[in-house]
């Protein structure tokens, strides 16, 4: 029933001779290989790029690394900014959740997040950041809310759910 994925999202920014800016696609993927690299560098051909420079980006401010997750400071951070209770930033399926009994309301958010502290897994996931605003993007389409630019064509989730921008941004 419910899965827990690894998702990535590539993103490709095209930059113009005169500055200007704009996001040329957005996939999501759960997966990257040569298929998906081939599909990338296509889809980009076929959009008039002549050169390019790829960037890895992994480790981003917002999308930690779990291996050194967050301190308390930045999870407070993170929750002020996103405006949203301690309590729904934790991750039920596949944690201790339930072995710790989380979801007895006794728990105050402090304790909630000495708990998150001790078991990173607790946190939902992924947070975003951007000048746009701060959220977790679960689903993964809730990132559009809070990504810079124009509208973006209209895509398909490794799922085969199809997504369609409206174009509606966090100002």
């Amino acid at each position: 029933d419910a899965v827990v994925r690894n998702t990535a999202i590539y993103l490709a920014r095209g930059v113009l001779p005169d500055g200007t800016r704009d996001i040329l696609e957005l996939w999501i993927e759960g997966t990257e290989g040569a298929k998906f690299w081939m599909k990338v560098f296509n889809d980009l051909k076929t959009r008039g790029v002549a050169d390019m420079l790829i960037a890895v980006t992994d480790g981003l401010k917002g999308m930690p690394d779990m291996k050194t997750p967050p301190s308390k400071q930045e999870l407070e951070a993170l929750i002020a900014a996103m405006g949203m209770p301690v309590r729904d930033l934790l991750r039920e399926k596949g944690t201790p959740y339930a072995v710790l009994k989380l979801d007895d309301p006794k728990w105050s958010d402090d304790e909630l997040l000495d708990f998150i502290l001790k078991h990173p897994i607790l946190i939902n996931r992924p947070i975003v950041v951007t000048p746009l605003g701060t959220k977790l993007c679960r689903p993964s389409e809730e990132v559009l809310e809070i990504l810079p630019g124009p509208k973006l064509a209209p895509f398909t989730k490794e799922d085969g759910e199809m997504v369609v921008d409206d174009g509606r941004r966090r100002m």
